[in-house]
């Protein structure tokens, strides 16, 4: 009889154990802190900060982005109209057969020389 004591004590232990989580468990003691943090943070102000979000997201796709490139774009436009007019590059031909072989055996030149160095 003595371990028929010892397993009814450890089931009055499990007992209390239990008694105790469904205390901490039950609706009322959960029902607080579901509000405070659940049902006011999810339903009170994430559904604002979530719009300023998208708001914020469609105005860089839509504004600023394509803003940007046009920027980007006339600077360009403008650089190269600068540099082909004062320093006259850019000015863009075709080169004959014998041009092109001596350009890539001067390159040849060139690098054979770096290697050298």
């Amino acid at each position: 009889w003595k371990m028929q004591a010892a397993t009814i004590q450890n089931l009055e232990v499990v007992q209390i154990s239990m008694d105790q989580a469904w205390a901490l468990l039950a609706p009322g003691h959960v029902y607080s802190y579901y509000k405070s943090i659940v049902h006011d943070m999810v339903c009170g102000s994430m559904p604002a900060r979530l719009m300023f979000a998208v708001l914020l997201q469609v105005l860089l796709a839509f504004v600023c982005i394509p803003a940007l490139l046009c920027t980007a774009s006339c600077v360009i436009d403008c650089l190269v109209e600068e540099r082909s007019v004062h320093f006259s590059l850019h000015k863009f031909e075709l080169l004959s057969q014998e041009e092109k072989e001596a350009e890539e055996q001067e390159a040849s030149n060139l690098a054979k020389r770096r290697l050298l160095e």
